[in-house]
């Protein structure tokens, strides 16, 4: 059984090791392993938007393509909220009509992003969680999902979360960090108290229920 790194920078080359690298402009990376493709919110611009939409709605049937994303709203970035609103809202649409996953980039706009969600038909992950146990829970009450690293799980909030949420709601990446995705199997297998074959086994069920088809 392969570990699941949900979302990565890293193009994967341990064979062991299901990834989906993140793919957040053209050029970036040839479509030819498994990733995400989506319009990044710190990365556009209206000059290119149109231009940027019609690359991704051209990728987004390819097979290796496994979710859209990631995209969402960031209230620290310099980039128009408007443009930002505009970009997230046609992604959503995408999502929904190619019935693939949304890897959700969120920045101090949870709320927003959760209003803009209501009524979508489909899996969608809040990648990157490092919030409140509240946070999640509103989340997952929403019918999302949230994806976590080796190093927050290490923390006192990480592990509570671990332990409270619901396990079938749970994904682990690496995102752009240093440490590996083994190393985040490994805390939560500790936190858990169960085996690396058994937090496997969760993964391996959590990607098949929300339609990360690897």
């Amino acid at each position: 059984m392969a570990l699941i790194d949900l979302h990565t920078h890293r193009v994967q080359q341990d064979k062991n090791v299901h990834a989906i690298f993140n793919v957040a402009r053209k050029g970036e990376g040839e479509i030819k392993y498994p990733c995400s493709v989506g319009l990044h919110p710190w990365y556009l611009d209206e000059i290119h938007f149109r231009s940027d939409l019609d690359w991704l709605e051209s990728e987004i049937h390819n097979p290796s393509v496994l979710a859209i994303g990631e995209c969402g709203l960031d209230k620290r970035c310099n980039v128009p909220w408007d443009l930002q609103m505009l970009a997230f809202e046609n992604q959503i649409e995408l999502a929904q009509n190619c019935k693939k996953p949304l890897i959700i980039h969120c920045v101090k706009a949870q709320q927003e992003i959760l209003q803009m969600l209501k009524g979508f038909q489909g899996t969608f992950v809040f990648h990157g969680f490092n919030r409140s146990l509240k946070m999640a829970e509103d989340i997952i009450e929403c019918g999302g999902c949230i994806s976590v690293n080796a190093h927050f799980l290490s923390q006192p909030i990480g592990k509570e979360i671990a332990l409270k949420i619901d396990r079938g709601r749970l994904f682990l990446e690496t995102d752009d960090g240093p440490e590996s995705i083994e190393r985040a199997y490994l805390c939560l297998a500790e936190i858990w108290e169960e085996s690396m074959d058994d937090v496997e086994a969760q993964m391996a069920q959590n990607a098949r229920r929300w339609g990360f088809n690897f």
